[in-house]
């Protein structure tokens, strides 16, 4: 009677001439697999233990964010790198957070080098603060930012870019940094693939309020050599006041930038509703029916919300709008 293979392999016997076992590659395979999930394990998640020598460029971050908030609020601003953390889903979208306005700003055409997101309550909190009204209230107010409000947004996003740019990020001659753009916070994650991206939570404390500014770098753009002396000029104790100066005078400079925001309105002429069965059979030389009053026409903003009533005048072969009053709380 032959024995069985099976019985040979667990008694340590060889395996039967032209047969392969496969106890040792599965061993090795087994112990590799292992080594693996560890190492995915030591590199996942919040910590960013191994990636000590950034220290210095988040100590100049967040000189660069208390520098222009201050400017912003008018106060003195304490602000520390709160979190820091590989970047991943955190902005996904759970519907329980508070939306983000998120702004991307490129170095060239194809190169992005940092992302910054506040909730609109944050953001809010900060304008407060500047216009003397204290920040509780904005941090309450989680309804998207008006038309104007997002201008003053990238305003902001520009001003700190800026300073990270004098401060640490390193840029090629040919690479000018752009104004920022807004963007979907959820495609931070797809235009960063690839380069380790990094989220940084920075607290900002002023008048008795606290608010947090994200912002996500390429890794690499945090290991750039920190410039001492621009970060020097950043601080208002260092005996530069052009900080205090910038802050003592950042009302008058908002006023000009809101003055100067180019608002889009569109003349509502006419409205009426028509069933959808009779919009699929209009075709040309058609008369829809509407009914244009040139004496009640609204103004409406970007977001189709009443700014001004007045009518439509011919002057000279001219269409002017006259404006007759103003409509309550708008946008802009």
């Amino acid at each position: 009677m032959t024995e069985n293979p099976q019985s040979a392999n667990e008694s340590g016997e060889a395996a039967e001439p032209g047969k392969i076992s496969l106890e040792g590659p599965l061993s090795e395979s087994l112990a590799e697999t292992e080594k693996l999930i560890e190492l995915i394990r030591n590199t996942s998640g919040e910590a960013l233990d191994r990636f000590g020598s950034i220290e210095e460029t988040l100590e100049a971050a967040s000189a660069c964010v208390a520098q222009v908030l201050g400017a912003f609020t008018g106060a003195k601003v304490s602000v520390e790198a709160d979190g820091v953390a590989l970047f991943g889903d955190q902005f996904s979208d759970s519907g329980e957070a508070p939306p983000l306005n998120c702004a991307r700003i490129m170095s060239g055409e194809e190169n992005p080098v940092c992302h910054v997101a506040m909730t609109p309550g944050e953001f809010r909190a900060v304008m407060s603060a500047g216009f003397g009204q204290g920040g509780e209230g904005g941090l309450q107010d989680q309804q998207p930012l008006s038309f104007a409000e997002q201008k003053i947004f990238l305003r902001l996003c520009d001003r700190l870019a800026a300073n990270f740019f004098s401060a640490f990020l390193q840029v090629d001659d040919d690479e000018v940094p752009l104004k920022p753009k807004a963007c979907e916070p959820s495609e931070v994650a797809e235009v960063l693939r690839g380069t380790e991206p990094v989220l940084v939570t920075f607290a900002a404390a002023f008048a008795g309020e606290t608010v947090n500014v994200s912002a996500i770098f390429p890794f690499d753009a945090l290991e750039g050599e920190v410039n001492a002396e621009a970060v020097d000029q950043l601080d208002p104790d260092s005996g530069d006041d052009g900080a205090e100066q910038a802050a003592a005078n950042w009302k008058e400079r908002m006023v000009q930038v809101v003055s100067e925001l180019q608002i889009p309105l569109v003349a509502e002429l006419a409205v009426r509703e028509l069933p959808l069965s009779e919009v699929n059979t209009l075709e040309i030389g058609r008369l829809p029916g509407f009914e244009f009053n040139m004496d009640k026409v609204r103004l409406l903003d970007s977001e189709a919300r009443p700014v001004l009533h007045g009518s439509i005048q011919v002057r000279e072969g001219r269409l002017e709008f006259r404006v007759a009053r103003e409509a309550q709380n708008h946008a802009a």
